[in-house]
């Protein structure tokens, strides 16, 4: 056992003795079986420290031994059931290669570090979906904020029918829910953003992936009209419409009768909440981000967009053959905690 200490240790010290004077500790790292093992250097200067390798025995027991710059050798020993004093003297017996046991007492330094408590367990991640759409020529695609919140790993974007590209964030607006997304390569097809402002009563088309992969893998359209030009509490940041959007279309375009974005899907009024405040059911009652709001974002940004003048009225299914060329499906792996906290808040 002590040959192989001895080794593991050498070994440490060889494979970064030569560059850590240049890290500032611990710099690189060894594994050897259950020994785990590093380099460190001096927090005042940098210089080389030490070297140390360590285990955990089936006792508890951590076991570690540490080379130090004047080639002195240090053992140490922990656990998390013991109750020390500082100061006192602690008794040993070792024993190495089956040799007879060897009964020490280790004097125990004067300052005692404290038991740290042990990191929480990993979050479980489960898949989240979104909707977005491609807003510039340079591959910029906007969607809500909480539609990556939570997101660890690459964030996907796919457009329906294609593989699928990865996105990085580019920035983000959490008071008003909008998220700038940015893929290394363009799309074939942008958006367009009315320049007129949209009036109650106008009819509005909803595109996006709702319930991704439970109900259908494409993309669905719901149509509605605008109900009112503000949003909960009078928000002039949104419009309320009558379209009926689930969890999914998040982020999705809102689009008038010429297929121009007149607003980003946002949520659902969350219907549960609103019989407990209120004692009534309400009944298709969602919302969508103004492009006022959106746009304010995109010149933050300083992202170039594309305005148009409305023109002649479309069919819907027109406008949703337009659309699938710059709707994605926006996908990451997200903490289970994250969408648990968004489904409460819907």
């Amino acid at each position: 056992m002590k040959t192989a200490i001895n080794a593991i240790t050498a070994t440490l010290c060889l494979a970064l003795a030569s560059t850590a004077s240049n890290a500032r500790g611990p710099y690189g790292s060894i594994n050897v079986g259950n020994w785990h093992g590093g380099a460190y250097t001096n927090d005042k200067n940098g210089s080389f420290s030490h070297c140390a390798a360590g285990a955990t025995y089936q006792s508890g027991i951590y076991f570690v031994v540490s080379v130090g710059e004047d080639y002195s050798w240090r053992l140490g020993f922990a656990h998390e059931n013991w109750q020390l004093t500082a100061g006192q003297a602690f008794a040993l017996a070792l024993t190495f290669d089956g040799q007879p046991a060897i009964n020490v007492q280790v004097p125990i330094g004067s300052h005692l570090v404290k038991s740290a408590s042990a990191p929480p367990k990993p979050s479980k991640t489960v898949k989240q979906t979104g909707t977005g759409f491609v807003i510039s020529a340079n591959g910029h695609v906007v969607t809500n904020q909480h539609v990556i919140e939570g997101c660890v790993g690459d964030i996907q974007g796919n457009l329906s029918g294609e593989s699928p590209v990865k996105l990085r964030v580019v920035s983000s607006d959490e008071t008003n829910d909008l998220a700038l997304l940015q893929a290394r390569t363009s799309f074939k097809e942008i958006a367009s953003i009315r320049s007129k402002p949209i009036h109650p009563g106008d009819s509005v088309v909803a595109i996006g992936y709702p319930f991704h992969g439970l109900l259908t893998s494409d993309f669905t359209v719901t149509t509605g009209v605008v109900n009112s030009l503000s949003g909960v509490l009078n928000d002039t940041r949104f419009l309320q419409i009558s379209a009926p959007v689930q969890p999914g279309n998040s982020g999705g375009p809102l689009l008038d009768s010429n297929g121009e974005v007149v607003g980003m899907v946002a949520a659902k009024l969350n219907a549960l909440k609103f019989v407990k405040a209120t004692g009534d059911m309400p009944e298709n009652i969602n919302f969508a981000i103004k492009t006022g709001a959106l746009r304010d974002f995109l010149d933050n940004s300083v992202v170039a967009y594309q305005t148009v003048e409305a023109k002649s009225e479309l069919k819907t299914s027109d406008i949703a053959r337009n659309a699938r060329s710059f709707t994605l499906l926006i996908a990451c792996m997200a903490t289970e905690q994250s969408t648990t906290a968004k489904k409460s808040d819907n």
